[in-house]
């Protein structure tokens, strides 16, 4: 609710006088209202013990940056520089999963959808899916369908005044759902970590631009979770500690219109998962073709 009253504070004309001092002051009290408010949930959730430990040490990073990132925009924020976006991306990749002693071919897809408050140094960028993409794998029994889920959620700041290049931090959450169903067995993750990102906008001409993003969370960790069913209804249940790495590259092609973007392009992904003893869980490597569109609003 705060966070609509300080959109709602930000989208209104700016008036002259003493009404726009008003106005300051109201984007001001908003917005430490709403820093506070999520300060005192975090610790409200670490204290109770209800907040796992992953979420605890991304929203201790995430909190304070993400405060210090409005306030700077606030301060730097021109009228013509600040920008909303939300978009779609859709992916599909082709690559392998690896397992000690086998590798498989497989193929994913996926649709993320993206929400971004850029201003004149500052950019907010989120992206992600609830557990509903897919990823096929063809191994040598059976074919095997997961689902997996994916967030990701950064503050970036600009390294040049034309605003080509941004560095950023931020976090991942990973999770995904395997049945082997032939085996009676499911298996699911849960995994999250420190992200870091080094992205770039070059313009080709005024409509037209190349858009990277090298992104990577050198160290994800979380549990992992195997139950196997049995016919007469019994289920054993065995968790264990995962630890992972991934590598995010991706590229495309830009072309503006109006307030909409259309982005085509490629992207790669590489994730490494170990267990808790360092002996290897297991490694996906893909690259696929990516679609994608995005409004200005």
């Amino acid at each position: 609710m705060l966070y609509v009253l300080l959109l709602v504070a930000g989208s209104q004309p700016l008036e002259g006088g003493e009404a726009a001092m008003g106005q300051g002051f109201e984007a001001l009290f908003l917005t430490a209202s709403l820093w506070f408010v999520l300060a005192i949930i975090l610790l409200v959730g670490g204290f109770s013990g209800a907040m796992p430990r992953w979420a605890g040490m991304s929203a201790f990073f995430l909190v304070p940056v993400s405060a210090i990132a409005a306030f700077v925009a606030a301060w730097w924020c021109v009228p013509a520089l600040a920008d909303t976006q939300v978009g779609v991306q859709g992916i599909v990749l082709s690559g392998t999963h690896a397992e000690p002693g086998a590798t498989f071919g497989g193929t994913g897809e996926g649709v993320l959808l993206s929400l971004d408050q850029r201003w004149r140094a500052v950019q907010l960028h989120f992206e992600g899916i609830p557990n509903i993409a897919t990823a096929n794998v063809n191994s040598g029994n059976q074919a095997v369908t997961a689902t997996i889920g994916v967030f990701a959620g950064s503050a970036r700041f600009r390294l040049d005044r034309a605003g080509r290049y941004w560095l950023g931090a931020g976090t991942e959450l990973l999770s995904q759902t395997t049945p082997l169903r032939g085996l009676g067995q499911l298996f699911s993750s849960r995994l999250a970590g420190s992200r870091y990102e080094f992205a770039t906008t070059l313009p080709l001409s005024p409509n037209h631009f190349i858009e990277t993003d090298f992104a990577g969370a050198p160290s994800l960790s979380g549990n992992i979770h195997e139950v196997t069913f049995f016919q007469n209804g019994f289920q054993v249940r065995v968790s264990g500690v995962e630890t992972a790495s991934m590598m995010d590259l991706s590229g495309a092609y830009g072309i503006r219109s109006g307030r909409f973007e259309y982005l085509f392009g490629l992207r790669s992904i590489n994730f490494a998962a170990k267990f808790a003893n360092g002996s290897e869980a297991d490694r996906n490597v893909g690259t696929g073709v990516t679609a994608a569109i995005r409004f200005s609003l």
